[in-house]
């Protein structure tokens, strides 16, 4: 399963990259400099002071977190030789984005997959994480899976604890208010979605969201935007958002995503760039190894 996941990726960057050199040469990036037409239901300009990461900070559990996988405050070392391998392989992932984002001026990343279970949320979280962790960065990790938001709910949040980011696209709340800082991680604020939402794809290709991916994308020297969205291939939500954000990380997996789905993603994904593609559970565990 895994040979053929290689070999659909090999393809479908070999196509990818021919597509590109036929291409003539117009850049599909430019940001849409245009400020939007303020409609009457937009939220005045947002006094957001995310430059020096103010939020609201909520108390985790450290057991909580353990069982969710999700990276301690301060990159601890989870406990036993999974954990150590986990810490290491996002770390290498950190190091590997960072760099290429870096070398574009790029900070806002989607990271996607083609389909539900592939394990797109943990690693939007850990990278997050692990970024947030490295001197002179900071990150802001946004929940924008609307069709069926999980990242408060691996942090351990209630939905009561915290104002959701559906409200704040919806103009009933300021972004301010929805900016959470989990207790002990320094440098990270996470934009929490509540509830599921109908008619995400239009909520977030609206002006409103344009706006607030602009106020995110203007903070402080050495931020980075992480933003989960929905699978690919379930809707059009990514799509519609897709071109708010620099690049993208697509996370498949080895024992479930399809062959199939692996090429239908990069073809959509044919005018955006790719900064890499990350395969979970690439083969059968042993003993203390890590499925990430």
């Amino acid at each position: 399963m895994a040979e053929r996941l290689k070999q659909a990726l090999d393809r479908a960057r070999a196509e990818r990259d021919a597509a590109l050199r036929s291409s003539d040469g117009a850049s599909s990036l430019a940001a849409d400099s245009a400020s939007p037409v303020r409609r009457r239901n937009e939220p005045p300009a947002l006094p957001i002071r995310l430059g020096t990461l103010i939020g609201h900070v909520l108390p985790v559990d450290a057991d909580h977190l353990r069982r969710e996988r999700v990276l301690p405050p301060q990159l601890q070392t989870p406990p036993g030789p999974q954990g150590t391998a986990a810490l290491q392989a996002y770390k290498i992932l950190r190091t590997q984005v960072l760099q290429r984002m870096d070398a574009h001026h790029w900070n806002t990343l989607a990271v996607m997959s083609p389909m539900s279970g592939d394990g797109k949320t943990l690693t939007a979280i850990n990278l997050a994480i692990t970024i947030a962790a490295d001197p002179g960065r900071s990150a802001v990790l946004v929940d924008f899976d609307l069709r069926r938001p999980t990242i408060a709910q691996r942090f351990g949040f209630a939905s009561d604890q915290f104002v959701g980011v559906e409200d704040v696209l919806q103009a009933e709340r300021s972004l301010e208010q929805a900016c959470i800082r989990p207790q002990g991680y320094e440098r990270l604020v996470v934009l929490n979605a509540a509830s599921a939402v109908t008619g995400s794809s239009e909520l977030l290709n609206s002006a409103v969201t344009r706006r607030i991916m602009s106020e995110l994308r203007g903070g402080e020297a050495g931020r980075m935007i992480i933003v989960d969205l929905p699978p690919l291939l379930g809707g059009d939500d990514a799509l519609a958002f897709a071109p708010q954000v620099d690049a993208v990380l697509l996370v498949i997996s080895g024992n479930h995503t399809r062959s199939a789905d692996v090429l239908r993603s990069f073809e959509l994904l044919r005018d955006k760039p790719v900064v890499g593609t990350l395969l979970n559970r690439a083969t059968a565990l042993s003993t203390g190894e890590y499925p990430y």
